[in-house]
């Protein structure tokens, strides 16, 4: 599974380049390898593929087609409204542009 040699790697991680890590994780998401990490001291969100910087400060859902249809999409999207709970300010995105303040106002716009 992909969370777990990705928690693997981190140990050597820190070895070598002696970093912190940090952050809790949660899976909200449908797929079992979608990783979501909240890192509550930077108070940055690190949501995985479902969710692409959009330019300009903004985010969007990944295409219909990632997650197996419109239908599962709108389930994703309904799966993560308790994210804007948390006081995001940065949403760190594995695809596209980080959003480095007013993380959750983008999320939420992303979501709606």
């Amino acid at each position: 599974m992909i969370g777990e040699e990705l928690r693997r790697s981190a140990g050597s991680c820190v070895d070598r380049r002696g970093a912190a890590v940090i952050g809790e994780e949660l899976r909200p998401g449908l797929r079992r390898w979608t990783a979501w990490h909240w890192l509550a001291d930077a108070r940055a969100l690190v949501p995985g593929d479902a969710i692409l910087g959009a330019g300009g400060g903004g985010l969007t859902l990944c295409p219909a087609s990632w997650v197996g249809g419109e239908d599962k999409l709108a389930k994703l999207r309904e799966t993560l409204r308790p994210l804007l709970d948390l006081p995001i300010q940065i949403v760190l995105v594995s695809h596209g542009e980080p959003v480095l303040r007013g993380g959750a106002r983008a999320l939420g716009r992303a979501l709606a």
